[in-house]
């Protein structure tokens, strides 16, 4: 038996991200995992091999599948059961040998983003909704809500099951102990939103955080401990069979194994997103990630992959592109870079990287494994040139926030190098102080770190710098690093901003996107409306239908030339020729869309739209709503979306859509996902339209419903112009407001904007604004 981790296997499968594994217990060493392909699966180990085949896939999801869970075997249940939560707010409880759900539960408002078991067959959920629930699994019905918690909950373990304690942790960055629906004690103490729970006993449990920590708590109160050594988000953690020790994934590619207190292995994914890891009844440890493949390690050399299957996976490890901006890397100056020949010495630490200049402006990565005492490539850095540089005044991100530096400084070659933030405007001394109080460090280092600040920082902070910056130096191993955002690996350049311009809107030809503030993009100016139509071709085909209509819907000829005046003159309506656009509504579903596209134009209107959203309000809603469902024809979908972006033109309008943000977002997203360009350009039109309109809005909860909805339309794939639509959404709801940016931290959107805005393939404008929206967040 080794002590290191090693490659077992690697699992296919699921068609999208493995959001979720969690371990079997029945077969044996089994794994159940959960995906975006909208199914959960159940995989056992083959007999005297070390990979693993599928045995069940297991439907009756209409969204994502987001969290897993195993209900050990009981009298009612003999073989257990597996329970999922997924974005249609649903949680389906399934037999193991069963591929439909035997009960479905309803009463979350979001996506349940975590199940969990208790003994006695409860089952604890927690969701975006910002609540967790308590069932009972004898006839899966609710039990109690747990309210309290102000953003999504993320995760939800129980503590003490005799007691029924439960923890939740959630996007509010607090964590909440609750016995029943009361809550016993809340725990301050992460920067960002809290995304795991493990518990160690009924006195201690660990959480892990978007703001790279993992901290250690005692039940009574005080943070014991607190873990650095991720370099990004931290997204699951689980125990290992002695209880004590650890494994946890994240946002940096990796799975890390922690042993008493301190990160002793770091394992490198081909995936950007490691989502989930778990530890199987056999003390081997699984992980998901973003590129749907499930990965197992194991320290059993008899279970340890052969060297064909190390081989190919180090090959797509070394494929891995890494952005040179990541916040582990920095800014690259290419040619201070070290050969090839830097391969020959050992590394000081399991984990630690390193970046080797290969020519041609080529930079690898390559990372020190303990376990084979050797450099192991986990990539190739992209966006070393001037073309890819950050713009002028750009920001580096850490723990949530943006600052000009983030050094890299190594304390104890023993440990993880930690980071120094710092803004031009910040008093070093005082930034220096606050580090050695955060890392415990001597008080001998005050003046060295803050002499260090200034060094390189150089003239940018001209009260307090030399007037010629030095080359940038740790100040504890007196080593070269790289500054983030920095060109020359010195100082960052003096910020300057971007001139504005002027971005039409391809339906409507206004600059429905102009905004003279920051950027071109975002936040959006006005709201975006559909104006185009040929309304000769729109009547004609009314009166088409009208001769094909035989029922006492059809229009008389006197009733058509009262509808067509209604249309062509811009006067006020009369009764007459509202009673007939009603009777008009009413035609099928296969001849009503040149109705419904006079409806989106008509709408725009003071007088038809306080008719519509003021006489007739929630009946006109209902109406509408009606349409937007996945059976519905594609045409019917688009022009009922473009009527309710077109509402917002009018007072009446937006007043009736802010009121009913949930429905409204409800409906509009269950035609999600979808193959149809128009369609998504509506639906992200309608966005961009709720973004503009809640900007000033102070309620919150209204603000995380549509970042919600942002988050579920992120998942698929779309067309350019839907998703710089979104793009300029997200950022208008964002820009300015820290709550609005915090929520969409907590639903992963960084992560989201960041990979468009890498994206070779995306055209420039939405490759642009996604670069604008990663710094507003």
């Amino acid at each position: 038996m080794s002590s290191n981790f090693r490659l077992r296997c690697s699992i296919s499968g699921h068609s999208a991200d493995v959001r979720a594994v969690a371990a079997a217990i029945l077969p044996d060493g089994g794994i159940v995992s959960a995906s975006r392909d909208k199914t959960s699966r159940l995989w056992r180990p083959e007999e005297n091999l070390p990979g693993f085949t599928e045995q069940c896939c297991f439907h009756g999801h209409s969204n994502f599948v987001i969290c897993v869970c195993v209900v050990p075997p009981d009298s009612q249940f003999p073989m257990g059961l597996i329970v999922t939560g997924g974005n249609d707010k649903k949680i389906n409880v399934y037999l193991p040998d069963c591929d439909s759900p035997i009960a479905s539960l309803s009463g979350h408002e979001n996506t349940v983003s975590t199940v969990s078991s208790i003994r006695g067959g409860v089952l604890l959920s927690g969701s975006w909704d910002s609540t967790a629930r308590l069932w009972t699994l004898e006839d899966f019905s609710a039990l109690t809500v747990l309210t309290g918690h102000s953003a999504a909950v993320w995760c939800a373990q129980a503590v003490n099951h005799l007691e029924c304690l439960v923890l939740t942790g959630s996007a509010d960055k607090t964590i909440r102990l609750w016995r029943s629906d009361q809550c016993l004690k809340t725990f301050t103490g992460h920067t960002d939103c809290v995304r795991a729970l493990a518990v160690l006993s009924s006195e201690e449990f660990l959480s892990g955080s978007n703001d790279m920590t993992i901290r250690h708590w005692s039940v009574a109160g005080p943070c014991l401990h607190e873990h650095r050594g991720h370099t990004s988000f931290v997204y699951s953690v689980c125990l290992l069979p002695n209880g004590t020790d650890f494994a946890s994934s994240g946002e940096d590619r990796t799975i890390r194994v922690w042993s008493r207190g301190a990160c002793v292995q770091t394992l490198p994914l081909p995936a950007q997103s490691v989502w989930s890891v778990t530890c199987l009844q056999n003390g081997d440890i699984a992980a998901g990630g973003s590129d749907g493949i499930i990965r197992v390690f194991t320290r059993d050399l008899e279970r340890c992959a052969d060297p064909g299957t190390v081989a190919a996976f180090e090959a797509e490890l070394s494929q891995t592109q890494i952005s040179a901006k990541a916040t582990d890397l920095g800014e690259i100056k290419v040619e201070d870079l070290p050969g090839a020949d830097a391969l020959h010495r050992p590394g000081k630490r399991d984990g630690q990287t390193t970046m080797i200049h290969k020519g041609n402006n080529e930079v690898e990565v390559h990372q020190w494994s303990e376990a084979e005492t050797r450099w192991i490539k986990i990539g190739d850095v992209v966006g070393t040139g001037k073309e890819s540089q950050a713009p002028e005044g750009g920001k580096t991100l850490f723990e949530g926030k943006e600052y000009d530096f983030v050094f890299t400084v190594d304390v104890d070659e023993n440990k993880p190098a930690l980071k120094i933030p710092f803004n031009v405007d910040d008093d070093p001394w005082a930034t220096a102080q606050r580090f050695i109080e955060k890392h415990d460090l001597n008080q001998v280092y005050l003046d060295q770190i803050a002499h260090f600040i200034m060094k390189n920082v150089g003239d940018l902070q001209t009260t307090r710098a030399p007037p010629q910056p030095a080359g940038y130096v740790d100040p504890f191993t007196g080593e070269s690093r790289y500054v983030p955002s920095s060109s020359n690996g010195l100082a960052a350049p003096k910020p300057t901003r971007a001139p504005a311009a002027s971005v039409a809107d391809p339906f409507t030809g206004g600059s429905a996107y102009h905004s003279a503030s920051v950027n071109p993009y975002f936040p959006a100016s006005s709201v975006v409306t559909f104006d185009t139509a040929s309304l000769s071709a729109i009547l004609g085909k009314i009166s088409e239908f009208n001769t094909v209509e035989r029922s006492a819907l059809q229009l008389s000829e006197n009733e058509l030339q009262r509808f067509r005046s209604l249309m062509e003159n811009e006067t006020s309506h009369d009764s007459q020729q509202m009673d007939i656009f009603e009777k008009l509504l009413q035609w099928p579903s296969e001849f009503v869309f040149p109705v419904l596209d006079c409806l989106r134009l008509v709408i725009r209107r003071g007088d038809v739209c306080d008719y519509f959203c003021v006489k007739k309000g929630t009946t006109f809603l209902d109406y509408c709503l009606r349409f937007l469902h996945q059976e519905e024809r594609p045409t019917n979908q688009m022009l009922v979306l473009r009527t309710l972006a077109n509402m917002f033109v009018c007072d009446a309008g937006q007043r009736l859509a802010l009121d009913h943000v949930e429905r409204i977002m409800d409906h509009a997203t269950s035609v999600w996902p979808t193959s149809n360009k128009n369609v998504q350009v509506a639906l992200t039109s309608l966005l961009i339209n709720f973004a503009y309109s809640l900007r000033s809005n102070l309620d919150i909860q209204l603000k995380s419903r549509l970042l919600s909805a942002f988050a579920l339309v992120a998942m698929a794939q779309m067309d350019a112009e839907a998703l710089f639509r979104l793009l300029v959404a997200l950022g208008t709801i964002c820009d300015g407001d820290e709550e609005c940016k915090g929520l969409a931290r907590s639903l992963d959107l960084p992560e989201f904007v960041e990979k468009i805005g890498e994206d070779p393939q995306a055209i420039k404008k939405v490759k642009e604004c996604a670069i604008l929206v990663k710094k507003t967040l």
